[in-house]
């Protein structure tokens, strides 16, 4: 390049282009179904392929955008189903978006082996719906508030009450608010050192009382309603942690703590858990994510 002059500039090695049609011999005992991976055109590299058959135990997947991430944890759900008799109905897979869980789906329903109606019983699916089935199942009746414009009224009008609408912005107090309540920290012990400490504090405080007086709830309360109930029923707990055996949990690196603490209750037995994130890639740090669980995994698990 201009300006380079005599430096000599480094340059990466090259990744190998082997893959599962190389590094895996027909004589192996899984080699078949490898074999009908690449009939449908997926052909995994070594890595890919060390992940894939991991079969018990702490997993961690660091992979960046387009690297396969997906492919991995799909085909993995297959080899545990197809290569290692793993009940389908023992494996939960946990992602971000509604989207995303049912491209899996779709995705595990077409590979060897295995079909819609096997697809169907493994557990793929958000953190949110995850969780609000079990507490719906347990007793838990309340609305939820699902509309972010809905809940921009209501603090309009908590603000306009209190006389402070042209002091603060609801889309900036829902999201302080979701970041306190995704790292566990109840709106009754924030700080009170200045005018502003109290003010919020005290916003937060009719915001919770309105839901509670109205039979509401939001979504962040759906995962921590989940948190106390799994604390207060260790039954419930151990029935969760004896069913799903394998657990995989998608771009890792935006779990918060509540979905940390969760995750890590029901694999506790265990600890059959596979994370599949990117750490460069935190995107909801807003809403209490920390990317420090995918670093420190190693050292927890």
């Amino acid at each position: 390049p201009h300006g380079a002059g005599s430096r000599m500039i480094p340059n990466a090695d090259l990744a190998t282009t082997k893959t599962s049609k190389d590094l895996i011999s027909s004589a192996e005992s899984d080699a078949s179904f490898f074999r009908s991976l690449e009939k449908r055109g997926i052909y995994l590299n070594e890595p890919q392929i060390q992940a894939v058959r991991h079969f018990e135990g702490p997993l961690l997947t660091l992979a960046g955008a387009g690297s396969g991430k997906t492919s991995v944890l799909v085909c993995r759900t297959g080899y545990l189903i197809a290569v290692r008799n793993v009940d389908p109905r023992n494996i939960l897979l946990v992602t971000f978006s509604k989207k995303a869980a049912e491209e899996m789906r779709e995705r595990i329903a077409r590979l060897p082996g295995l079909n819609e109606s096997i697809a169907a019983t493994i557990q793929a699916r958000t953190f949110h719906s995850f969780f609000l089935q079990i507490i719906r199942k347990h007793g838990v009746t309340q609305d939820i508030l699902s509309e972010t414009r809905y809940q921009h009224i209501l603090l309009k009008r908590i603000l306009r009450e209190m006389g402070l609408q042209d002091a603060f912005q609801p889309e900036s107090l829902l999201s302080l608010l979701s970041s306190y309540k995704m790292q566990m920290i109840d709106v009754n012990s924030l700080p009170e050192s200045n005018d502003e400490e109290k003010e919020l504090k005290q916003i937060f405080a009719e915001y919770e009382k309105w839901k509670a007086a109205n039979d509401k709830m939001d979504f962040d309360d759906v995962l921590l309603t989940a948190y106390k109930l799994l604390q207060q029923k260790p039954s419930l707990l151990a029935a969760l942690q004896k069913r799903f055996l394998y657990v995989m949990v998608d771009e890792f690196q935006d779990t918060n703590m509540v979905q940390y603490e969760l995750i890590k209750m029901i694999v506790k037995p265990h600890h059959n858990l596979m994370i599949v994130g990117d750490d460069d890639q935190t995107i909801y740090s807003f809403n209490g994510a920390r990317n420090d669980f995918i670093l420190n995994f190693d050292r927890v698990f």
